[in-house]
């Protein structure tokens, strides 16, 4: 037995409701931005992805408190035009949870976990020297979607790989542990990793080691 809707009688919330459950896993992105007072902010989002890649730019959802209220993260963002995601691995998921929570104001999660915060390169937001990777950002545009949502565009203007993760910079995956969001307060790790190149493309892909899942 299947279960049929019709999207025009669901409301926003349980779209997107529906929504997180279907597209999954969704890669994480733990955002660090400026506050007008100059506080580091620190908060994590599961709702980003890749646009382009000459120059390369990235699209992060933003769904408004309420339908109504934005975060402040997003309007951060709208004030520096800049800000830094972090890749979120295994090690350091507690503490990614943690700074979902609300913070007062003048208060900063990212200096409260204990975390490295580095100056950047490019953007004026300083960037968690903990995490594998981190992406510098500069906002290109801000698109109201819907009744609740927002969309920042932005181009990645300078890339921060931990060598351990990324060894001549390809990833070696049993180092680097990024984790998805699924649904509610549910988390996903790799798991196997598949090998599986198409037939066409299989003599240009570098061969599976003894920790990768081949598929005949």
């Amino acid at each position: 037995m299947s279960i049929h809707l019709q999207t025009v009688d669901i409301e926003p919330e349980e779209g997107h409701d529906l929504l997180k459950m279907l597209v999954v896993p969704r890669p994480i992105a733990w955002i660090t931005t400026i506050r007008p007072d100059g506080v580091v902010n620190l908060a994590p989002f599961a709702c980003y992805t890749m646009l382009g890649f000459g120059p390369m730019r990235i699209g992060l959802g933003f769904g408004r408190v309420g339908g109504v209220h934005k975060k402040d993260t997003l309007r951060n963002i709208e004030h520096a035009r800049e800000f830094v995601i972090h890749s979120v691995t295994e090690d350091l998921l507690e503490k990614v949870v943690d700074t979902a929570r609300s913070a007062p104001a003048g208060v900063s999660k990212a200096r409260g976990t204990g975390l490295t915060l580095v100056p950047s390169t490019e953007v004026g937001v300083p960037w968690i020297a903990e995490c594998a990777a981190a992406l510098e950002c500069r906002c290109e545009d801000i698109t109201r979607i819907g009744t609740g949502h927002d969309l920042v565009t932005a181009r990645i203007v300078a890339v921060h790989l931990d060598e351990r993760c990324f060894p001549d910079g390809r990833p070696d995956y049993l180092q680097f542990r990024p984790v998805g969001r699924i649904h509610d307060e549910y988390f996903a790790t790799l798991g196997d990793i598949i090998y599986l190149p198409r037939a066409e493309a299989a003599r240009d892909v570098a061969p599976p080691d003894d920790r990768t899942t081949a598929l005949a």
